[in-house]
């Protein structure tokens, strides 16, 4: 796949040179005892981590805080750590986007949950856990009464999306010779329990079956019996980008009484303001 897709040629390319990112790592030089130790000093940090979110809950508790304080613990980005032989955040894969996500809400059972969720839901469920009203023009959904399993229950998402801009100076030389424009350094993703499309505006696609290739080493994009998921993956990521597309002048029309605008996601009441 490394020689098919420009993209991944470039980021397979720079982990072969000294003094990639970061400069303190001699990727062409590390050894797999290397990796592993470096994967398990990452794992220490994480258990350091959890050891002292231990302490901040003790502290609610000794301070009689807990019964009243929402906790939500999670985190910006995940860490390939060598996964598909990349490091740091980068990328379409998995171990980038997949993140924790612990919500505490007092009075209620622990539980886990087996639900898609993006990092956009989080200032929604704040807000209703505090009785306030969600902005309607907001992304994200309120996971209050998944969290809380109370009713009614919202349906669970069908798919999450994320994306990807590589403009930046780590791939200059790439972006040059590829002659791409700003916008054109980007890519969209768009996954559900079983597939993963990989949209780009100047490059071919990607399709992954994740249930058989959970690494997504195997591109399928380019099969055409794979042609109708492929459109319905298209179809749906093009629907989510245009129904959360920049609304305000979209939704705003002159009145008699002035400026007038509606807003708000389809899953929630149309409001005018």
């Amino acid at each position: 796949m490394a020689d098919h897709h420009p993209v991944l040629k470039n980021m397979m390319a720079k982990y072969d040179e000294k003094n990639s990112y970061p400069m303190e790592i001699n990727f062409p030089e590390l050894t797999n005892q290397d990796i592993s130790r470096i994967q398990a000093v990452y794992l220490g940090m994480c258990a350091e981590v959890d050891f002292n979110i231990g302490k901040i809950l003790q502290a609610l508790d000794d301070s009689g805080q807990a019964d009243n304080t929402m906790v939500v613990f999670t985190s910006d980005h995940g860490e390939m750590l060598g996964d598909n032989w990349q490091w740091g955040k980068t990328g379409w894969w998995d171990p980038s986007y997949r993140i924790p996500l612990i919500v505490h809400v007092p009075n209620c059972k622990g539980q886990l949950i087996d639900q898609m969720t993006e990092s956009v839901d989080l200032a929604p469920t704040i807000i209703d856990w505090l009785g306030g009203n969600i902005p309607a023009d907001w992304n994200g959904r309120s996971l209050l009464s998944i969290v809380g399993n109370t009713q009614p229950q919202l349906p669970p998402r069908d798919f999450v999306v994320f994306e990807w801009d590589f403009r930046e100076h780590y791939y200059t030389d790439f972006i040059e010779k590829s002659e791409l424009a700003p916008e054109e350094c980007n890519l969209a993703v768009i996954r559900n329990n079983e597939w993963k499309y990989v949209h780009f505006p100047s490059f071919p696609s990607l399709l992954y079956n994740l249930k058989n290739d959970p690494y997504e080493n195997d591109n399928l994009a380019l099969d055409t019996k794979y042609d109708s998921i492929k459109a319905e993956m298209i179809g749906k990521l093009l629907a989510h980008r245009m129904l959360h597309a920049e609304r305000q002048m979209a939704n705003t029309k002159l009145t008699s009484t002035g400026p007038q605008t509606s807003h708000g996601p389809p899953h929630r009441r149309l409001l005018v303001s």
